[in-house]
């Protein structure tokens, strides 16, 4: 795991020092070597911070050049099949040599022997690769298939300049950091800017499954989507078509694949244990491919009722493995702010993103690669809105738009009613601030008059936009529209969060506030082969829902490994109370000075009349208006933090 960066001058001289301060940016990714190539020549600079994970050795050092001399590389991640590729390669060329035991050995000597694109579809990893062809002056860029190792490029007035983080591109000279309003608004209605675009103008993020081309003018030449989880929709729908017991035999064997796979390492291995379905799943079949007790590391806080680490300890125990925990205080969510907009170099409003580096903080005293269950709940319909948004719309049609309005005060009303007489009601499937902030944005949704309207204003924080400019939001259409049919609406929802929420939100927070800790994290569930499979799953035979309940199949894998009450429970998830910490004490005073009208013309993006508002409800004990407010106080502390680095302007 590491940082990359580079650019492409077009005027053709290479500045060593931007090079290196672009480079050293990135220093937390990988802290174990430095190292920065540059050709005079063609203007063009590579630059690689080393976590040392596979081949601990020289060997492995980056930038790194084909034996031929054509090619020069930079990149980021892990080839889990990269032995099986040595292989082949070795099988084909029997001449071939290979100096060390890495994987960027073998992913060079094969992009030289079978071409950038070809070997792509070789791949099972997570990845971000820069490749320079000295030969045909180009510079290839390209991104794994579900987009866990992010990449940035920017196309400045003298140089075409890449990154692993906006934090490198900033470094170069010719950097201009204007907002892009457009993105801004999406951030505010999503929590996150989704891909290919980010919070700034002309800066763009490489997205899930492509590669793209760029000429020594910083002129994108190609640009392609190389790999679809519908892409072998005819060779794994037959999988899904037989008995139930041969399904889930299937997905049994990929499972162990995917976590074998990811346990190839050199250095101290272990897994982020939640208690919930997925990570009780990874670490089960990790320690079912261990020969010794696995590590396991969980976070939790006694301050709320919805805690999973009493629960994640009682599966550790079953299985045996070595457990830490940690249970955090006030006082270290107090710590632990501050440090969210320095990690994170676009605004990120996912409030587990402080737990999610606190356990990442804990986990890397022990170890230096870490498996997550990440990517079960877009894959399999694990969010309570894959079951009931098809059941609710399909209802909600029936109602007369003039009727709506109505409606809509109905349940807006349900929404404020105290969280703990909700839950109660609801049997706990509506729990806390956020099972009230669900039942708000249901309010603004039943205005909707398409499935596909409605499935985005659930996911809406402010439907009236809390930005001073007004700007048309950009299409949500992406790869959709194979799915645009209401019978699909599960198939599209499932999409729609691979392709969105998932890389652009959840994968954010993994990556950075692992690499924080400079500490690896792997997500197993995310194989390429797991992902078909899943999809096959959802449009086979409506498998992702059987008898409505979430994740049924990887619920019945489980139960051969773990029992089921150990950790079969409403979805809860970690959430610290920060809505009441922001209520009392300092973090009140860190809301309420980031939150004035002061701090908020000096960002000169929202409306503070809007924002006050809100804010007055939230203090007077409305809990449907935090995360909204926690979207805001986000970019506000960002803003704060990165304005001079970023120079942001409007």
């Amino acid at each position: 795991m590491c940082g990359i960066a580079g650019f492409v001058s077009f005027n053709g001289s290479v500045d060593r020092g931007v090079l290196t301060a672009m480079t050293r940016s990135l220093e937390r990714r990988g802290p174990d070597g430095f190292g920065i190539w540059a050709d005079e020549g063609q203007g063009v600079g590579l630059g690689h911070q080393r976590l040392a994970i596979l081949d601990l050795s020289a060997f492995a050092d980056q930038p790194m050049h084909s034996h031929c001399g054509r090619y020069a590389m930079v990149y980021n991640g892990e080839i889990y099949n990269h032995l099986d590729i040595r292989r082949r390669l070795q099988a084909e060329a029997s001449d071939l040599r290979f100096r060390g035991t890495g994987d960027t050995e073998t992913l060079l000597a094969a992009i030289a022997a079978w071409g950038f694109e070809e070997t792509l579809a070789t791949l099972n990893g997570m990845f971000a690769i820069a490749v320079w062809d000295r030969k045909l002056r180009r510079l290839f860029l390209a991104r794994d298939r579900a987009g866990e190792k992010p990449l940035y490029f920017a196309r400045l007035a003298s140089a075409f300049v890449f990154g692993s983080q906006i934090n490198a591109l900033a470094r170069h000279k010719a950097w201009e950091g204007r907002l892009d309003v457009d993105s801004v608004r999406e951030y505010t209605r999503l929590n996150y800017v989704p891909a290919p675009a980010t919070i700034f103008r002309d800066v763009h993020k490489v997205r899930p499954a492509e590669f793209i081309v760029i000429d020594e003018q910083g002129e994108v030449v190609d640009q392609r989507i190389y790999w679809s989880p519908s892409d072998s929709l005819e060779t794994e729908l037959p999988k899904v078509t037989g008995s139930t017991d041969e399904t889930l035999s299937h997905l049994e064997t990929a499972l162990h694949g995917a976590i074998r796979s990811r346990m190839l390492s050199d250095v101290p291995i272990g897994a982020f244990l939640s208690g919930g379905i997925d990570s009780s799943l990874v670490s089960a079949l990790m320690q079912a491919n261990s020969s010794g007790p696995i590590r396991t590391f969980s976070i939790g806080s006694d301050q709320i009722e919805a805690d999973e680490a009493k629960y994640a300890k009682q599966v550790a125990r079953h299985l045996g493995s070595d457990h830490t925990e940690l249970y955090i205080s006030e006082d270290e969510v107090k710590k632990a702010l501050p440090l969210m907009p320095q990690i994170f170099d676009e605004p990120l409003a996912d409030a587990s993103q402080i737990p999610t580096f606190l356990v990442s903080q804990l986990a890397v005293k022990d170890i230096k690669v870490v498996l997550s269950g990440d990517g079960g709940d877009e894959l399999f319909a694990g969010y309570n809105r894959h079951r009931l948004a098809p059941w609710l719309w399909k209802r909600l049609r029936l109602v007369p738009m003039p009727l709506r309005p109505l409606l809509a005060g109905l349940v807006r009303t349900v929404s404020a009613i105290d969280a703990a007489r909700i839950s109660r009601i609801t049997g706990g499937r509506i729990q806390g601030a956020e099972g009230q902030t669900q039942l708000y944005k249901l309010a603004g949704a039943l205005r909707a008059r398409t499935h596909n309207e409605f499935y985005e204003l659930l996911q809406t924080n402010w439907i009236t936009s809390p930005c001073v400019f007004q700007t048309s939001p950009r299409s949500a259409e992406m790869r959709w529209g194979r799915w645009s049919g209401e019978g699909a609406f599960l198939q599209s929802m499932l999409q729609r969060d691979f392709d969105r929420f998932l890389p652009d939100d959840v994968l954010v927070k993994l990556d950075r506030a692992s690499m924080a800790s400079s500490l690896e994290a792997r997500a197993p569930l995310l194989d390429h082969r797991v992902v078909e499979f899943a999809r096959a799953m959802a449009v086979g035979n409506g498998g992702s829902l059987h008898l409505n309940e979430t994740k049924w199949a990887l619920r019945r894998v489980l139960d051969k490994y773990v029992p089921r009450h150990l950790w079969d429970r409403p979805k809860q998830g970690f959430h610290a109370p920060i809505e009441k910490w922001l209520r009392s004490g300092p973090l009140r005073d860190w809301m309420e000075d980031l939150l004035s009208n002061q701090s908020l013309a000096n960002s000169g993006v929202f409306d503070y009349a809007l924002i006050e508002k809100r804010l007055t409800s939230f203090l007077n004990g409305d809990d449907r208006h935090f995360f909204g407010l926690w979207n805001i106080l986000m970019f506000q502390a960002w803003h704060r933090e990165k304005k001079t680095e970023f120079k942001i302007s409007v």
